[in-house]
């Protein structure tokens, strides 16, 4: 079966070599928390991955919100894991200990060895 990994972010694009897909692996970039619930409902995703702050005023939480929702609820989604990969480190830790009630939930510091690359080697989506 694919594996597939749901990466909610506004600016980073990932590299699904750099992440270890294959041809017939899944990888969907979601650029705000509306899409993302969108895409989480829409499939079964082993992997969903995190970034805290999506632009202007829009942030992951609701995404955090809806998996917290399905665990409480005692029907958790079937994730392998939840990769938190922002910035902002107060707001990233609180994620992860939340989420850490119902899933593998890790912190990522540093995403760029998975971020794509542009033709000069520069990564996507750094400021």
């Amino acid at each position: 079966m694919p594996h597939a990994i749901l990466i909610v972010d506004d600016e980073r694009t990932f590299d699904p070599a750099r992440l270890g897909l294959g041809p017939d692996d899944v990888l969907v970039h979601a650029r705000t928390s509306a899409e993302g619930l969108r895409r989480l409902s829409g499939r079964h995703w082993d992997e969903v991955w995190l970034d805290f702050d999506l632009g202007g005023k829009d942030t992951a939480m609701p995404v955090v919100r809806e998996l917290l929702r399905a665990g409480h609820e005692g029907a958790p989604f079937d994730l392998y894991r939840v990769v938190v990969h922002s910035a902002n480190v107060a707001v990233a830790g609180r994620m992860v200990e939340d989420m850490g009630r119902f899933y593998r939930a890790e912190r990522l510091y540093d995403p760029r060895p998975y971020l794509a690359r542009d033709k000069k080697g520069r990564t996507s989506g750094l400021r």
